[in-house]
């Protein structure tokens, strides 16, 4: 797919509609990824809240499952982090720069 301000945009009114719409969904698809990675995110901080809070006789087990989560954890926040610096430039590229007007001087001489 090219970008919008490498190339001119058709004058076409189905396609301007069909490419608004891929984009809409691009950006929709890009948000739902981030809305499951940050629930995830916060469903392992409440799981490693809760195994710490259960900690109360020390087992190579349980501290091997929280080390386990809490690793699982840290890559899925430099993950959505990643993510979300993909959809901000994915957003910012979708962006259509419309030029302003520029009025011409008058043909005309001023009267004297």
């Amino acid at each position: 797919m090219t970008s919008t301000a490498d190339s001119p945009l058709p004058n076409d009114v189905a396609t301007l509609h069909t490419m608004v719409l891929s984009e809409r969904a691009a950006r929709m698809a890009a948000e739902g990824e981030a809305k499951f990675r940050a629930l995830l995110i916060e469903k392992l901080k409440c799981t490693i809240a809760k195994l710490r809070h259960d900690k109360f006789g020390q087992s190579s087990e349980r501290g091997a499952i929280l080390e386990q989560l809490e690793l699982s954890l840290a890559d899925l926040e430099e993950d959505a982090s990643a993510a979300a610096t993909a959809a901000q430039m994915a957003a910012a590229q979708a962006k259509i720069e419309v030029r302003s007007f520029e009025r011409r001087k008058p043909a005309r001489r001023p009267l004297p």
